[in-house]
């Protein structure tokens, strides 16, 4: 019942962070066990009753395995012996043998004919114990709810099948069962008030809902009130779930009441000790820890913790000594945390050497330890070793790193003290990128380029002068309230003029009336209106147009403003600069697959196929390529040229193997060529790979409820019903979609139809699922009377009238006169309306006669 606090670490502070251990919890209240009076007894005569009796005998003495021995022997006697296979069930359940104890069980659910309801009841209840002891959960669940079906009242099943789905973590269901439970009995054992509590505790860790952790106290006050001091693990609990509010002050007056019971509880000093650190009430922790490592005097965690809680209440240098108790020399691979902890105490003494040997030993240790390559690079940089520094943090963006942007400017940092001023430009600029509203990295960047100026040739001076007056001009628009860096950001700012301008926009309006017969300002210009936010698109053109105007020849011209008519969606316009374009360089793969994008988009799909061949051989990058391969797959479907469309996307597929969609696309080109066992394989092989990093949840769902859609399609081609119904149900759990449901219903609908004659009973339970897959069309569907509404009304009944048929159960008919009675409400409120109502009445009135005669 350990719980441990860890840390991440930088140079600026100790960030600490809770690491969940075992759970302290108290544990979930047994369910009563079944009355004795479940041992039946009964008198008689002859020889099976008298072994009975003998059971019922042993099995009270407490000698189950006598009980076991009887019971079979009576069973021998007279096999359809139903209390005997009934207590059969209990004592084998009773010796440990779940696996035999449900074959009895089973033997008196499913005997003819039937057992009474109570004792199938408990039959069912006792089986789903069972597949519990087995972890069966799925089983035992559907036990416990038939148990409940046949005897409601035997709420004792509610605490069997709450435990059951505690322990499955469906925290929901388990808090419905309780409630139900203590709502039917008010005077409730207190503890499962207690399983409630943790119940909604255990579900507000993913839930993160504070009336979730309100209902756990509620619950817990209920439990400690009923017995404070036989119920103290109520206060461990409603600690916890204090924490959880954060709440600390009152979880830890909790925590402290369990502790007054239970002084040496390893958890519970832990838990108060993390209560402290969130309170920053260093020393207490520091005590909560020191008596934590006493009563666990081997949890190397513990004095971890108590190390950090030290150096976090001011006391480095014991921090420290807490700390070499538990690194070893030299450290092992188990000392990490310790060593980490250790480098920032000494961090924190500004002790960079110490520091630094502590880091040198993490990364020797693990090679991967990105934290220790940026504190280190950061004490480095303290120590004036600024070659060492740059190296660690590169070594840190190349290790998985989680504050790149820091690192970036570290680097930076680093670079422009070693002169290295193009570099320095590089790391500031992916910093501002990272961490855009940090206007410190235009600062940088712009004192960069200044030393790149400063530095430069006369011929070279311009770019970086405007660049560096750019961010500099920027910089100053935050209104820094740092006068010494306003002062020296003007000063660069008046250096750099010469060379350019304050701000890109007005430079390049200064460049253009300084020469207007120069087209370079005039595209960059119209680059600039384009990234304006939102786009100033035909301002953009118009200074592409008068560049090319001045360069009727050059190609990037015509390019710059074919993207700018993409986008105000100018397609007629994009293709005469791109055709022109590629006049002048034929091998222009950009103006290419922009040209083939908008003969796409309008509909040109035989020239948008042509342009997407020629872009994709001729791309020298993958990636280009495989877009188009995509998009020539896509124009060739458009096309219905389907076999083309499979051509090109089994290139796409070998040219971007990390791409699932390309295997969905092309099953579902398969599907249309009636390739259903290309379509199946592709799907499948699609639904098996893993989604591409950084897609949108709702895209990767989409896309596998239509993947199981197509295959479903393909299977129910193929006449294999039952797979096609499973995959549009299986598309319909992952996207709900009134079409997925009625294929199913469909699919289910002819698979019951072709085993009707052969297996009845097994036809009924295909109608049955057709029935409910349909009932699930019409939910999704809503209120709105539409013919599709109406039209799954009509198969509804359609469908009832067939299990009838498979089942001869009269409840079948009478729900389908209900439902064509809805597709005549329905229908005739549709637009259009239907035109059949009278033959579907008389199809009702046929059905209402028949029902009066059963």
């Amino acid at each position: 019942m350990n719980r441990m606090l860890a840390s991440t670490f930088s140079l600026s502070a100790a960030v600490l962070a809770l690491i969940g251990g075992a759970s302290a919890q108290t544990p979930l209240t047994a369910a009563p066990v079944l009355p004795s009076a479940a041992i039946i007894v009964r008198v008689g005569f002859q020889d099976a009753d008298t072994l009975y009796n003998q059971g019922v005998d042993a099995y009270t003495k407490g000698d189950i395995a006598g009980a076991v021995a009887k019971f079979q022997a009576a069973i021998a006697k007279r096999p359809a012996f139903t209390d005997a296979h009934f207590n059969l069930g209990i004592s084998l359940a009773d010796s440990g043998k779940p696996e035999e104890a449900i074959k009895e069980f089973t033997w008196v659910i499913t005997k003819t004919p039937p057992a009474p309801k109570g004792k199938l009841a408990d039959s069912y209840h006792l089986r789903g114990r069972a597949y519990v002891a087995l972890k069966q959960s799925d089983k035992a669940l559907a036990d416990f709810k038939q148990a409940l079906t046949v005897k409601p009242d035997l709420t004792e099943v509610l605490l069997d099948e709450a435990a059951a789905y505690y322990i499955g973590q469906q925290y929901d269901a388990a808090i419905t069962d309780y409630t139900k439970y203590v709502t039917a009995n008010p005077k409730a054992d207190p503890g499962i008030y207690n399983n409630r509590g943790l119940a909604y505790l255990a579900k507000s860790s993913s839930s993160k809902a504070e009336a979730d952790l309100r209902a756990a106290i509620a619950d817990f006050d209920k439990f400690v009130t009923a017995d404070p001091a036989k119920n103290f693990d109520g206060y461990l609990n409603r600690g916890d779930a204090y924490a959880g509010l954060k709440a600390y002050d009152k979880a830890i007056a909790d925590y402290t009441a369990y502790l007054a019971k239970k002084p040496n509880d390893a958890y519970a000093l832990g838990a108060r000790a993390r209560a402290n650190m969130e309170m920053k009430k260093y020393p207490d922790a520091v005590k909560d820890y020191t008596s934590l490592t006493s009563a666990a005097p081997n949890d190397v965690n513990a004095r971890i913790n108590l190390g950090i809680a030290q150096g976090l209440a001011g006391d480095s240098a014991a921090a420290i000594a807490t700390f070499n108790r538990v690194v070893g020399n030299p450290p092992k691979a188990s000392d990490k945390v310790a060593l980490s902890a250790r480098a920032q105490a000494y961090v924190n003494m500004q002790d960079w050497t110490n520091a630094v040997k502590d880091y040198d030993l993490l990364v020797k240790l693990d090679p991967k330890e990105s934290t220790a390559y940026f504190n280190r690079a950061v004490a480095n940089t303290k120590l004036k070793n600024y070659d060492k520094a740059a190296a660690d943090f590169q070594a840190y963006l190349q290790t998985n790193p989680k504050e790149p942007a820091k690192a970036h400017l570290g680097l930076g940092t680093a670079y422009m003290e070693m002169k290295k001023y193009p570099e320095a430009v590089d790391a500031f600029s992916k910093y501002i990128a990272l961490d855009p509203k940090d206007a410190t990295g235009l600062y940088n960047r712009g004192a960069a380029y200044y030393n790149v100026w400063n530095g430069a040739g006369a011929s070279a001076k311009k770019d970086p002068a405007t660049k560096g007056i750019a961010d500099l001009t920027a910089y100053l628009k935050t209104a820094p309230t740092d006068k010494k860096v306003v002062a020296d950001a003007n000063k660069l700012i008046a250096e750099m003029a010469l060379d350019g301008g304050y701000d890109p926009k007005k430079a390049l309006d200064d460049a253009i009336a300084a020469n207007p017969k120069d087209p370079d300002p005039l595209v960059n210009r119209g680059v600039y209106f384009m990234k304006m936010n939102p786009p100033a698109y035909d301002k953009a053109i118009a200074d592409f147009t008068a560049a090319a105007a001045i360069s009727p020849k050059d190609a990037t011209v015509l390019y710059n403003r074919a993207i700018a008519y993409v986008g105000k969606k100018d397609w007629k316009n994009v293709i005469a600069d791109t055709n022109a374009a590629l006049a002048i360089k034929p091998d222009y793969t950009d103006a290419l697959v922009t040209r083939g994008d908008a003969n796409y988009n309008t509909k040109t799909y035989a020239a948008a196929i042509a342009d997407y061949k020629q872009f994709a051989a001729l791309s020298k990058d993958p990636k280009d390529k495989a877009y188009g391969l995509s998009q020539l797959a896509n124009a060739s479907a458009a096309n219905k040229d389907f076999q083309s469309a499979v051509d090109a996307m089994t290139q796409y597929i070998a040219a971007a193997p990390t791409e699932p969609n390309g295997l969905r696309l092309r099953g579902g080109y398969y599907l249309t060529l009636k390739k259903y066992d290309e379509a199946i394989k592709d799907i499948t092989d699609f639904l098996a790979k893993p989604p591409v990093a950084g897609a949108k949840p709702e895209d990767v769902t989409a896309s596998k409820a239509a993947g199981y859609f197509i295959r479903g399609v393909a299977y129910v081609n193929k006449e294999e019903f039952e797979k096609g119904g499973a995959d549009f149900e299986q598309a319909l759990a992952t996207k709900p979609d009134p079409d997925y449901a009625k294929q199913g219903a469909q699919a289910y609908g002819k698979l019951a139809a072709k085993t009707l004659d052969a297996d009845p009973m097994k036809a009924a339970g295909h109608y049955a699922k057709a029935i409910a897959l349909y009932d699930k069309e019409i939910a999704a569907r809503g209120a709105k009377p539409t013919r599709d509404l109406a039209d799954a009304y009509f198969n509804k009944g359609v469908m009832l009238e067939a299990k009838y048929k498979a089942d001869e159960s009269a409840e079948n008919l009478k729900q389908a006169v209900e439902a064509y009675a809805k597709y005549l409400e329905v229908g005739k409120m549709a637009t259009p309306p239907i035109t059949d109502a009278a033959d579907v009445q008389k199809q009702i009135d046929a059905l209402k006669a028949k029902i009066a005669e059963l």
